[in-house]
């Protein structure tokens, strides 16, 4: 194999290269490696690949005996194939190349289905009431982020109209997005508008989330400090008493939601809150 980069040796790799115990003399034949491995239709690796290959050559170093990892950053001999190994993968992924986006699963409606039918997301406990009522906003207000949920007060989900005993076709909750990381409102912005979103009741739908909205809100304690309250473990024996305490619930717990639903539910798929 021959060296096309300027930089690295014209030289040929030897064929026992592996077997050497000349540390300087692999690194710089390793740093040749990495600049020229090409598919067999001429072709660049992606940096996953690369990485793979790269394990691949240091177990058989280990096999044969080196007591050097060549992916040793402290070590001064392969100091430069780090760097080396860090500019082939920043030049690769500038053209695109191992470059991927990992989407979330969307939930399907059967999949929503099964999560009521199972009880994991109902009305029938505290915590299930506070997954369903997270679900639910995250689905239709399009709140995704831990943040946004973990950040989520009272007064930015309005009843309208303002009596929560009116519930018809027309009765709705309003959500209006405060501040967040991509929405900061310096004084520059003093004109632009919040993002608002509506969801309108379903009267003949019990999983309508105007529906949870009102009875969730009619379980929180008096001035509850955040939208999202610790959950009781058990629904208390007086109707009137709240089924949660006045601690907001962290943002680890926020974070894990979605999947501790999927789990619980068994349907052998794990979604995330980004699912929603």
């Amino acid at each position: 194999m021959e060296c096309r980069n300027a930089q690295v040796p014209q030289d040929l790799i030897p064929a026992d290269i592996l077997k050497s115990p000349d540390s300087h003399a692999l690194c710089k034949f390793l740093r040749c490696f990495v600049l020229e491995i090409r598919k067999e239709d001429g072709t660049m690796y992606p940096p996953s690949s690369i990485r793979s290959i790269l394990g691949g050559l240091h177990r058989v170093l280990r096999e044969n005996g080196a007591t050097f990892s060549i992916f040793d950053k402290d070590d001064p001999i392969f100091r430069e194939f780090a760097l080396t190994l860090d500019t082939a993968t920043s030049q690769l992924h500038s053209e695109g190349i191992g470059a991927k986006c990992n989407k979330a699963l969307v939930i399907p409606f059967e999949h929503e289905v099964i999560f009521w039918d199972k009880g994991v997301i109902s009305y029938g406990s505290p915590k299930s009431l506070m997954r369903a009522v997270f679900f639910g906003i995250g689905m239709h207000f399009v709140l995704r982020g831990v943040e946004e949920h973990c950040n989520l007060k009272i007064e930015q989900i309005e009843h309208f109209p303002s009596d929560q005993s009116l519930y018809s076709s027309d009765t709705y909750y309003k959500y209006t997005k405060y501040i967040s990381k991509n929405n900061i409102h310096r004084f520059k912005d003093i004109n632009t508008t919040n993002k608002c979103v509506r969801v309108y009741a379903k009267p003949d739908n019990e999983r309508c989330l105007v529906h949870l909205l009102d009875f969730y809100l009619s379980k929180l304690p008096p001035d509850p400090p955040a939208f999202y309250l610790r959950p009781l473990l058990n629904i208390p024996a007086l109707p009137d008493l709240p089924w949660y305490t006045k601690m907001p619930i962290g943002a680890n717990t926020l974070k894990n939601v979605v999947p501790e639903i999927s789990e619980e539910a068994g349907i052998g798929v794990r979604y995330t809150n980004h699912s929603l």
